[in-house]
C-alpha cells in the first residue's frame, strides 16, 4: 500500500512537473484552454489582409448583414475614429477574431466576431469581458449588443454575461 501511494505522488509530481515546463518554456499547446491569454488590440490597418480572411469563411458570415467585402471596405471598417474602436482580438499573438466599440451619447454599442475555428472555447466570453472594461474606462455606464435573433450561440453568450432581451426589432433601408 505504501508503494502505491508513492507512486501516485511521484506521478502526480511528474505530470505537474510536465504542467510548469511547458508553461515556463511557453509550449502550452497541449493545455489550451488553460494557458491561452485573450487580449484586444487597437486594429491597425495592416490587418486588413485578416478581415479579407474572415470574411471568406462562409460560417463567419452566417450571421452577418454584410455578406462580402472588398479591400476599401474592410479599410473602412477596421479604422478606428472617435466615434467608434475597433480592436483585434489574439489568442496569444494569434489573430481569432474581431470587436468593435461605438460610442454614442451615454451608451457604447459591442460588437464582437470571432473567427469559425475558435467558437465554443470561451474565447467570446473572455474577448466580451475585455470590452466591457474598456467600455467602463471610457466612462460608459450602458452597454448594447445587436446579435442576430437566429445565432443561438451568441445569445447564449450574452445572457450569461448578463445581457437582457429589450424586445426592440431593428428595421433598416438600404438606399
Amino acid at each position: 500500500m505504501l508503494i502505491m501511494r508513492q507512486v501516485v505522488f511521484v506521478v502526480r509530481i511528474l505530470v505537474v512537473g510536465e504542467i510548469l515546463k511547458n508553461i515556463i518554456f511557453g509550449d502550452c499547446k497541449n493545455f489550451p484552454h488553460i494557458f491561452y491569454m485573450i487580449t484586444i488590440k487597437q486594429f491597425n490597418l495592416k490587418d486588413v489582409d485578416y478581415i479579407l480572411h474572415w470574411f471568406s469563411n462562409t460560417k463567419n458570415r452566417e450571421f452577418q448583414r454584410t455578406k462580402t467585402i472588398d479591400k476599401d471596405k474592410a479599410l473602412r471598417l477596421i479604422s478606428s475614429d472617435k466615434n467608434k474602436t475597433v480592436y483585434g482580438i489574439y489568442l496569444d499573438d494569434a489573430l481569432i477574431g474581431y470587436a468593435m466599440l461605438k460610442y454614442f451619447y451615454v451608451k457604447v454599442e459591442i460588437g464582437i466576431n470571432i473567427d469559425e475555428p475558435f467558437w465554443g472555447h470561451g474565447y467570446g466570453f473572455e474577448a466580451m469581458k475585455l470590452l466591457e472594461e474598456k467600455a467602463k474606462e471610457k466612462k460608459y455606464y450602458k452597454i448594447e449588443v445587436l446579435v442576430n435573433e437566429h445565432n443561438e450561440r451568441a445569445l447564449k453568450l450574452y445572457k450569461k454575461l448578463g445581457y437582457k432581451d429589450t424586445d426592440l426589432k431593428i428595421l433598416e433601408k438600404e438606399l
